[in-house]
C-alpha cells in the first residue's frame, strides 16, 4: 500500500489504525527486516508487520505532510517517527504539563486540515491545575523536534481527581474548526 493510501487509510481512524497503534507499540524490527505473522479472522486474513519499537502506551498517530509521523504516548510524551519508521530518540519539547493519572496522559493528535499553510499541530490531553485534572486542548507549531507557539484552547473546569472517562478525541469540520 503506498503512503498515499495507507495516510487516507488511517485518518478515517477506523479500527485499522488501531490495530496499527498495537503493532507500533509491540517489539519489533525496522521494516527492512520486518517480521511479518499472519491472522487469521473469521472472514479474512490479516499480515502484521511490526514497524517499530521503543513506545510506551501509544493511544493517537497523525501522519505529517512529508511522511514523519507524530504519535502520543500515555505519560505524555509526543514522539516522532521517520518515514521510514525510525523513531526520534528524544521525545517532542515544549508541550504543557500532562499527567498521567488512570486512564489520562497524552490523548489525540491531529494535523489541522490547512497545515500545510498555516503548520498547526493540535493535541487533547490531561492538564494538572488547582483540584486535579482534567481534559484540556492545545495547539501549537512543530519546528525541529520543539513544539512552539503553543496556545491552550480549552482546559476542563473545574478540575477532578478522578482517573477515567476522559474525552480526547479531536475532529475537524469541513471548515477547518476544530472540536474535541
Amino acid at each position: 500500500m503506498d503512503k498515499l493510501l495507507l495516510h487516507r487509510f488511517l485518518s478515517r481512524r477506523s479500527l485499522v489504525a488501531w490495530l496499527v497503534l498495537a503493532l507500533l507499540s509491540a517489539n519489533g524490527l525496522r521494516p527492512a527486516q520486518a517480521e511479518t505473522r499472519i491472522v487469521q479472522s473469521a472472514k479474512t486474513s490479516f499480515h502484521l508487520n511490526k514497524l517499530l519499537e521503543g513506545l510506551e502506551n501509544p493511544w493517537s498517530m497523525a501522519f505529517l505532510p512529508d511522511g514523519r509521523m507524530l504519535i502520543t504516548e500515555r505519560p505524555g510524551r509526543l514522539r516522532l517517527v521517520t518515514a521510514s519508521f525510525q523513531l526520534y530518540p528524544t521525545p517532542i519539547t515544549g508541550l504543557p504539563a500532562i499527567k498521567e493519572a488512570g486512564q489520562g496522559g497524552l490523548f489525540d493528535v491531529a494535523i489541522h486540515p490547512d497545515y500545510e499553510n498555516n503548520g498547526l499541530i493540535y493535541w487533547a490531553y490531561n492538564e494538572p491545575g488547582d483540584g486535579g485534572w482534567g481534559t484540556a486542548l492545545a495547539r501549537g507549531k512543530l519546528q525541529g523536534t520543539q513544539m512552539t507557539s503553543v496556545e491552550v484552547l480549552f482546559s476542563m473546569r473545574p478540575k477532578s481527581r478522578r482517573n477515567q472517562h476522559f474525552g480526547g478525541r479531536i475532529v475537524f469540520d469541513s471548515r477547518g474548526f476544530v472540536s474535541i
